[in-house]
């Protein structure tokens, strides 16, 4: 296992020195998997370095037993929770991060991605911070409370969940006022948990 985890580091940091595309212009999320040149199910820990640069942290954990343990590639990290972002382990203790990408051990593929970062665009244009009128109109769907505030799509490939926060609830369940707050991808042949912990 140590052995293992010495490689994919090594792995990292050679891929890292030609990285950075990410950190420089907006990055497009599609309904399909895709984030920019990435793909779920398909593009590898290297890809993703090479795309994204090196990473900030990358622990490895599992977040339930009948999930699949997962590789996490995380940036924009700071050791507290401070603003929207995502502890890397269940435990939650840290380091807490602004998009992480999941990387599913037993395949060594890309599983499940989630981000609070503004550089981020999802369908229609959409991105973190927007009020979720603006949001409404552009998918021409009506948020409501059910599993939290949140918006999704399902493909053959994936589903893309939109979360938002703030606001408030009417009686009849549509919530008002409230702001893009992640969006999140999830493989739906190998996810590791990440979207069983949105509701």
């Amino acid at each position: 296992m140590i052995r293992t985890a010495c490689r994919l580091f090594a792995l990292l940091l050679v891929a890292a020195t030609s990285a950075g595309a990410a950190r420089q212009a907006d990055v497009s999320i599609t309904i399909d998997g895709r984030i920019g040149p990435l793909q779920l199910d398909r593009s590898t820990a290297r890809s993703i370095v090479a795309f994204a640069g090196r990473p900030d942290a990358v622990p490895w954990s599992r977040f339930a037993s009948q999930y699949a343990a997962y590789t996490a590639l995380g940036y924009s990290c700071r050791p507290t929770d401070i603003g929207w972002r995502f502890a890397l382990t269940p435990a939650y203790k840290g380091p807490f991060c602004k998009t992480v990408f999941y990387v599913n051990r037993r395949t060594g593929r890309l599983a499940d991605f989630e981000t609070s970062s503004r550089q981020y665009v999802g369908p229609r244009g959409l991105r973190v911070g927007m009020q979720s009128a603006i949001a409404e109109r552009r998918l021409h769907q009506h948020l409501r409370q059910a599993c939290g505030a949140n918006v999704g799509f399902t493909t053959r490939r994936a589903d893309l969940t939109l979360e938002f926060v703030g606001g408030s609830m009417r009686p009849d369940q549509s919530v008002v006022g409230a702001h893009l707050a992640d969006m999140v991808l999830t493989s739906l042949r190998h996810d590791v948990g990440v979207y069983a912990l949105l509701c």
